[in-house]
């Protein structure tokens, strides 16, 4: 299924259009959150590709198409209640042309049509789109704050610490470049690998335990920590053993639609 409007032919992505897409996202962000994307990833061509031909995959990539040149692309993500509109990129010599409202309205209708509500994440910096966004009728409804963290106690030990999915998580790090892992410590922990350089935090609680923070130090000394958190944690002394280092934070924005 292809829609049609003026010049623009939006459809499904295909796998030929995997590196396309991929140097778009390289492309259009910078290198501080790419480097913190999937998308940096070794292994990312075969996870897209993968999910491109898989129909029931929950992510779909959508082609904008002018001129038989793939000028932009859509992600949307499948939640149980929502969309999730995880990117839409567009080439830098077509911006500013009054494609997005197109390719954001006609991208949709290619989608189910069960779910009533899109959700997005922007960067607070990123003024143009935040803009762009509340024209559309998006509204804030959370921020999500991105954290370094940084480890001060050179003098690291661990113990009663498992990897509990450890064959599972080498299998999917060496298919993709990246991987959850699950860690068991008094309590479940989640955290994610990213590439050679980085480790994902995914709950304040983690930070409380100084335990499995030196565990995952000890195991990969050359990666380094971030963390997207709900909370502004720079209110919360977490634990004298960290340094939290703000980066940022994003908005996280919602419409409803009816698609």
């Amino acid at each position: 299924m292809e829609i049609i409007q003026d010049r623009l032919i939006l459809r499904f992505s295909n796998k030929k259009e995997v590196n396309e897409i991929i140097n778009l996202v390289k492309d259009g962000f910078d290198i501080e959150i790419f480097d913190k994307l999937i998308y940096s990833c070794k292994g990312v061509e075969k996870y897209i590709s993968e999910n491109i031909e898989n129909p029931d995959s929950q992510i779909k990539y959508i082609s904008v198409i002018i001129n038989n040149i793939l000028v932009a692309f859509v992600e949307y993500r499948y939640l149980s209640k929502s969309i999730n509109l995880n990117y839409i990129v567009i080439n830098r010599s077509f911006r500013g042309k009054g494609l997005s409202s197109i390719i954001l309205k006609k991208s949709l209708d290619l989608l189910d049509s069960k779910y009533k509500k899109l959700t997005l994440d922007v960067i607070n910096s990123n003024e143009r789109a935040l803009n762009w966004y509340r024209k559309e009728g998006f509204v804030e409804q959370d921020k999500t704050y991105w954290y370094i963290i940084v480890l001060k106690n050179n003098n690291l030990q661990s113990s009663n610490v498992l990897i509990t999915n450890e064959n599972d998580a080498k299998i999917q790090f060496e298919k993709y470049g990246f991987c959850m892992l699950n860690l068991l410590s008094e309590q479940e922990y989640q955290v994610g690998l990213l590439g050679e350089k980085w480790i994902r935090i995914y709950t304040i609680d983690i930070l409380k335990n100084i335990n499995v923070l030196s565990f995952l130090k000890l195991n990969f000394p050359a990666r380094n920590f971030f963390m997207l958190s709900n909370e502004n944690i720079d209110k919360y002394p977490i634990n004298n053993a960290i340094e939290l280092k703000y980066l940022f934070f994003s908005y996280r924005m919602e419409l409803n639609v009816n698609v």
